[in-house]
């Protein structure tokens, strides 16, 4: 299960992740929507252009609008995967014991993924002490992606170590058609009667 005590801790979090947030939000594209999955102190929100809807999603919930989700219990913060035109996962991969059934679940409900990873052949890193719970190489990596209905539209390596990719579903999404904008819509009404 997710270490719930380290995620729930601010000081878990470092100042150093914003540069990874920034290089991250540069690949939002046309997206309207973005759901930033593990968005502990919502970095990525600050660096996303002022026209694309932010929705945070985590562990705990720091305000109102972070939905609450835990992804080892297949907890999702359905509401918004069906507003969003793509999912972000920042450092959350490399904490998931079961990536390809995540990666395969967000196939299906959105149409792009950013993400990054710290592949275990590009660094030496104490991977336990990270709460790193999987140890993929960057080719079994991509390998994976391709598996669970992706293809590869970037990927960068940042700080020498860690892989910034963008993936584009293949998998038709159940949040298709009509199925998106009627998500906005009441994520709008849910959002009017909270004020």
């Amino acid at each position: 299960m997710t270490d719930l005590a380290r995620w729930s801790t601010p000081s878990s979090y470092e100042s150093f992740w914003n540069d990874r947030a920034r290089v991250a939000a540069s690949l939002v594209g046309s997206a309207k929507g973005v759901c930033d999955e593990g968005c502990g102190p919502q970095a990525l929100g600050q660096f996303l252009p002022a026209n694309v809807r932010y929705l945070p999603a985590d562990l705990v919930s720091s305000n109102p609008e972070v939905a609450i989700c835990e992804l080892h219990a297949s907890k999702w913060p359905t509401l918004y995967l069906q507003c969003c035109d793509i999912v972000y996962l920042l450092g959350v991969l490399d904490c998931l014991h079961q990536p390809k059934e995540v990666l395969s679940r967000f196939a299906r409900t959105s149409p792009e993924l950013v993400f990054t990873y710290n592949p275990s052949d590009m660094s030496d890193y104490d991977r336990v002490g990270f709460g790193w719970v999987n140890s993929l190489t960057g080719p079994a990596l991509l390998e994976l992606l391709q598996e669970c209905g992706y293809e590869i539209v970037s990927r960068t390596v940042f700080e020498h170590t860690r892989l910034v990719v963008k993936a584009r579903s293949t998998v038709t999404s159940s949040a298709s058609g009509w199925r998106r904008p009627m998500a906005r819509l009441t994520l709008n009404v849910r959002n009017w009667f909270r004020r």
